[in-house]
């Protein structure tokens, strides 16, 4: 398990990698805004490890990428469809292979807005 800070269009973002980077990537795009997966994770990731790397990441303003000095004018879902595309870019350059992508709730929402955009996608499922 690694914790790995990035700086996202001037906004200091959390990722969760899990897992061996040999697998292919499930990259999980949690609900909210502001609710972040990281509390739950140890109840369901075990069984995604068998086959993925997962990675999660903790959007704008939510849990470990919550910051009081944010300025709440940038959370939009313009900002956060911003966020979205240089995420997956900055997964993708890292470990240059194509990304299984999961939304939940908030998180499908957003990515079925930003598809249009979104390269280097293997795959998508909705949730919720």
């Amino acid at each position: 398990m690694k914790l790995k800070k990035i700086i996202i269009n001037q906004s200091e973002q959390w990722l969760y990698i899990n897992g061996n980077p040999s697998k292919p990537i499930l990259f999980i795009v949690h609900g909210g805004p502001g609710n972040s997966f990281l509390p739950w994770v140890h109840r369901y990731d075990e069984i995604l490890l068998n086959d993925f790397l997962v990675i999660h990441w903790d959007q704008r303003n939510s849990g470990k990428s919550f910051s009081l000095d944010l300025d709440r004018k940038s959370l939009t879902l313009n900002q956060f469809q911003n966020d979205l595309i240089q995420v997956l870019s900055e997964i993708y350059n890292e470990f240059s292979k194509p990304i299984n992508l999961i939304g939940h709730s908030w998180g499908s929402l957003l990515c079925l807005t930003t598809f249009k955009d979104l390269k280097h996608i293997a795959s998508y499922i909705g949730v919720g």
